[in-house]
């Protein structure tokens, strides 16, 4: 199929959508996303939740120009992996066992950003080197609009009614529980920012506490909550392949990490990620 008639197929299905929310996801070749509009893709993303490219090649200078379209870029101060580096638009994720946060361990399952200060709308991340990955390593993403809408009224009242706390485990241990809120925003723009705590066995970064709940309570609230969260209805588990970009709504999905099967593996993704400030992309 020509590269033109990719572009038509792909508008195509955009323009051919239906009202039905439970869409989830779509896959596509790097000729049906190269040459569509920012603004029809992230119409295609708030359907959608996330968009994944099969064979597609960047250098990190193009990786940065194309997420850089979508909005503010959100930059880091600092990265280790690239000094000299004219800007840090673009993070490098290489599976360090020593960086629980961007390391080979598991990472729950959160939305990026968490505070009302550090806001992010879109994600983008791109296997530039992937190799023994068959197990293990995956990035999982659940649709939390749709989930939240049939989720059941017990965890219904916990979620919507409750505070929700984090605390960030520091070397020093001077640590505070601050509220994280659930959920900000309103309408098709409501994000969802709550933070789940680690499995038992991982080496843990933050941790987590509910309001009126005992820790053996809080506990079995969060194992309801990601069960329900990880039905296929809602979830999708991607193996990750060299060439491949994953393209994610950050306020239809939530994201984890498994943890890597073996040592040997090995993935290099690069991340960036954008604020939205014209509302019509």
């Amino acid at each position: 199929m020509s590269a033109t008639l990719r572009s038509c197929v792909f508008t195509e299905r955009l323009s051919s959508m239906t009202p039905d929310n439970s869409a989830f996801g779509q896959f596509l070749a790097a000729d049906e996303i190269q040459h569509q509009s920012v603004k029809t893709i992230k119409a295609w993303l708030d359907h959608c939740g996330f968009i994944v490219v099969h064979d597609i090649a960047f250098t990190r200078e193009a990786f940065a120009r194309f997420f850089s379209r979508f909005g503010d870029v959100i930059r880091f101060i600092s990265d280790p992996h690239a000094p000299g580096y004219e800007t840090s638009d673009v993070t490098l994720l290489q599976g360090n066992p020593d960086d629980v946060v961007a390391g080979c361990g598991q990472l729950p399952l959160h939305a990026d950003g968490g505070t009302e200060s550090f806001i992010v709308d879109h994600l983008f991340l791109y296997a530039s080197e992937v190799s023994g990955m068959a197990q293990g390593g995956a990035t999982c993403l659940t649709n939390h609009r749709l989930a939240n809408q049939e989720l059941p009224e017990h965890l219904r009242e916990i979620l919507f009614g409750r505070r929700h706390y984090m605390r960030i485990i520091t070397p020093d241990a001077k640590h505070t529980w601050q509220t994280i809120p659930v959920f900000s925003g309103v309408g098709r723009s409501q994000r969802m920012m709550i933070y789940f705590p680690f499995e038992a066995g991982q080496r843990s970064s933050w941790e987590c506490s509910v309001e009126g709940l005992s820790p053996e309570e809080c506990h079995e609230y969060y194992r309801a909550l990601q069960a329900f969260y990880r039905q296929p209805r809602y979830y999708y588990r991607h193996q990750w392949k060299q060439g491949q970009l994953l393209i994610c709504d950050n306020r239809v999905l939530l994201h984890e990490r498994e943890p890597y099967g073996t040592t040997d593996q090995r993935r290099v993704l690069m991340r960036g990620i954008t604020h939205e400030t014209d509302r019509e992309g």
